[in-house]
């Protein structure tokens, strides 16, 4: 398995139970490996885990958000196009990186 199939796993945890919610048990079950497996690839633990979880999605917000500032159009118009892609990015809850979660709870 690799970092970012793990990292799609992980997510849906983190957006399951938040991070200081989340158990380590989770993380394990939902990436079906034993603990030292996952920690071989995240050595620092929980910590490693959210950052390479957050790490993904700011890239997945630049290539579906960001990038829409510079599509052809009028500035109002990507504006409108980044504003739309916030919306599906977010609230809408579709990312093509992870599926349906693009919000981490913290608490």
């Amino acid at each position: 398995m690799i970092r970012e199939e793990l990292t799609r796993k992980l997510l849906k945890v983190f957006c399951q139970y938040g991070y200081e919610g989340v158990t380590l048990r989770q993380l394990v079950e939902a990436c079906e490996l034993n603990k030292a497996t996952l920690y071989h690839h995240f050595p620092k633990g929980k910590e490693e885990m959210a950052g390479a979880v957050l790490g993904c999605l700011q890239g997945n917000l630049t290539n579906e958000v960001l990038t829409a500032l510079n599509d052809d159009g009028s500035p109002e118009e990507r504006i409108q196009l980044m504003l739309e892609r916030v919306y599906q990015f977010y609230k809408g809850g579709t990312t093509k990186l992870f599926g349906r979660c693009a919000c981490l709870k913290w608490a």
